[in-house]
Parts: structure tokens; C-alpha cells; sequence
């Protein structure tokens, strides 16, 4: 007989149904070098001006953003961590600031990510180290100290990292493109790597459901329907295939996708091999998790879909420019480039666009 392996309670929490939430009343997005947001009130308004970004996120409630801020201090680069608020208002440093070279050099911060709660992050650094920072209330107590979660090592670093709806967890992507592994970190216990036999291109945590979604990158070694969505428990078990890419066309991949806050829909964007074999955007839809409805989004011709909100106004994301660099990830805005805010009205089946890049300066 084989034993039945013991859960401890804190992955015991990550495998519960947790919380779900509404969709955001407003959310910020990058334009250039500077943040922006759309408001409730249909405003759409530049937030910074004139500071060095790097990486950054949303909070979960779209009101503030978080964000790594480049400094020159003493001629060496410095990197430090403050809140955004949606007038400008930047915080005292949460974080920092600290060199990134020199002797008393920092590994410099590649990816991080917003609890449900707002009280902590999650931060990815470039040594593969990935470490937890409290968020308090009090601006008095910045900066605050860093909880190595998993230590520097030969594992390339993370790009991507998200917190599960009842922020008592976090999964991350570990390593680059055939050797990417989905790691769920259940707080205070072991980082768990729940997918070996995967190379994951992207995920999220589905509200309300104590599961993630996920989709095998091509190329990867594991099962036989790469680019296509997969579920499974927070631990890695009771996998399920969701929806198979292949549906959509001939060699089709699912890129990304984004799990409503209500955990009802998954948003996705399907791609198929273009010249060079280089990924083509091909369509964006939404997928009922229970009936398995599937919508095609109608998108602005000659653009592909980059980032995805679950806005209450409707599904919005941003339509970048065929013509705009895409780097290694078609999914990406790069900074550059033409692109529009668009908005999907449930009722009409029609989408309209608020933003056009370069409008409103």
C-alpha cells in the first residue's frame, strides 16, 4: 500500500476555495516610460512623470501601483521600491534605495507582485532569489525588511509571479523558456515546484476554486497538447485539461490568460505560427470555467492583445500595434509602439475603444 502524503496546513490553506473578489473599478497600464490609469469616471490620465520604472504592479484593487524606481546615487545605480498613487503621490521608499553595482551591489529586482490583502509582495530577483516584503500601513515604519523565500541559486530567475486570492501563497514561473517551472510558495512552509513535467508559459490562480490555471509552452517536454489551458490543486494534483488550443486552428497556442476576480471566466489570447515560425496573434476570447461558453472578443485589426483587465465597466485590455517592437513574447508591450485601451460590451457583443496611445498628454 502506498501512504496518502501528508498536507501540511499551510498548503492546506492554499487548497481551499479561498476568496473571490469583484472586477476593478479603474486600473493602471504603461504608456512609454510613465504610468497611466483609467479611472471610473471614464477618465483616462497620466500618473508619473520623468522617473526611471522598472519592474512594477497593480494592486489588486486598481487604486495604487506599486513600483521599482531607478536612481544614480554617489554615480552608481540604485534601485528602490515605492507605492504610486493614482494622483502621483509617490510614498516614502518601501525598499531601498539600494546600489545594484559596485561592491555592496544588490541583485536587481526582475518581477513583483501585489497580495489580495495589500499587505505584502512578493519580489523576483535576477540571482533567482525570490523574497516576501511586508506592505504597513504606516509610512513611519519604511523601509521594511525582506524575507528571503528561496535563496540564490543556478535556477534562472522568475518574470512572472502572482499571489493566490487569499494571499496566504504565491506561485511563481522558475526558469527560462524549455526549463520554466511553475513553484507554489505556501507561506511558511517549503516552495513546492507542483508541475516538473511541464514547461509553463503562463498561469493564474482561479478565485474561489483552489486551483490554477496554466498553459504548457511549446517546445517543453511534458504532455501532449502544449499551448493548450490546464488545471490543477495548488499542490499539483487532480490535473484537467480546460480547453485545448487546438480547436482554434492548426498548431494554435494560448500565450496568456487572466482569471476574473469573480472566478467565473479565464480571458485568453490564441496565437498561431507566423513567417519564421515566429507566433501571430490570432484572436482574444473568454471562456466560462462551468459551462464552457466560449466568446470571441472582436479586436482592432492590426493589433495584438497584450496586458487583460477585468474591469466593471466591461473586459478591457490593451491592443498593441502588429508594427510595435514584440521583443521574444508577442504578449509584452515594450514601451514603444502605437497601441489603444479597449472595452468589450457584454451586451452588444462590440468593443470600443477609450485610449489611443500618444492622445491626452
Amino acid at each position: 500500500m502506498t501512504p496518502t502524503a501528508t498536507v501540511t496546513a499551510a498548503m492546506g490553506a492554499l487548497l481551499s476555495p479561498g476568496p473571490t473578489f469583484g472586477n476593478v473599478e479603474q486600473f493602471f497600464f504603461l504608456n512609454g516610460s510613465d504610468l497611466w490609469q483609467a479611472q471610473s469616471n471614464g477618465r483616462v490620465v497620466r500618473v508619473t512623470r520623468d522617473l526611471d520604472l522598472g519592474p512594477w504592479a497593480m494592486a489588486p484593487d486598481g487604486s495604487r501601483a506599486i513600483a521599482v524606481i531607478r536612481r544614480v546615487e554617489n554615480t552608481l545605480p540604485t534601485e528602490e521600491i515605492r507605492i504610486i498613487r493614482g494622483d502621483g503621490l509617490l510614498s516614502l521608499p518601501l525598499y531601498g534605495p539600494l546600489p545594484t553595482s559596485g561592491v555592496d551591489a544588490r541583485p536587481t529586482i526582475v518581477a513583483l507582485d501585489w497580495s489580495w490583502d495589500q499587505t505584502k509582495l512578493v519580489v523576483l530577483f535576477d540571482d533567482g532569489a525570490v523574497g516576501v516584503l511586508p506592505v504597513p500601513d504606516n509610512e513611519d515604519q519604511y523601509p521594511v525588511a525582506m524575507e528571503r523565500i528561496v535563496q540564490a541559486g543556478n535556477v534562472n530567475p522568475g518574470r512572472k509571479a502572482a499571489w493566490s486570492l487569499s494571499s496566504n501563497g504565491f506561485a511563481y514561473i522558475a526558469g527560462e523558456r524549455g526549463e520554466s517551472r511553475l513553484v507554489v510558495v505556501p507561506l511558511g512552509d517549503e516552495p513546492q515546484e507542483i508541475a516538473p513535467d511541464v514547461a509553463t508559459r503562463a498561469f493564474a490562480w482561479l478565485p474561489g476554486r483552489g486551483r490554477l490555471a496554466f498553459v504548457e509552452r511549446a517546445g517543453g517536454t511534458g504532455r501532449e497538447m502544449p499551448g493548450s489551458i490546464f488545471t490543477m490543486a495548488a499542490d499539483g494534483t487532480s490535473r484537467e485539461l480546460l480547453l485545448s488550443a487546438g480547436q482554434f486552428a492548426p498548431a494554435a497556442l494560448v500565450m496568456s490568460l487572466r482569471a476574473s476576480p469573480d472566478g467565473r471566466f479565464i480571458a485568453f489570447t490564441v496565437f498561431v505560427p507566423g513567417p519564421q515560425g515566429t507566433p501571430t496573434f490570432q484572436s482574444l476570447w473568454a471562456l466560462n470555467i462551468d459551462s464552457g461558453e466560449l466568446v470571441n472578443i472582436p479586436v482592432a485589426t492590426g493589433y495584438r492583445v497584450a496586458d487583460i483587465w477585468w474591469a466593471a465597466q466591461g473586459l478591457s485590455w490593451r491592443a498593441v500595434s502588429l508594427d510595435a517592437p514584440a521583443a521574444d513574447d508577442p504578449t509584452q508591450y515594450r514601451g514603444t509602439g502605437a497601441f489603444l485601451i479597449q472595452r468589450y460590451d457584454d451586451a452588444s457583443g462590440t468593443s470600443t475603444t477609450i485610449f489611443s496611445a500618444g492622445s491626452a498628454r
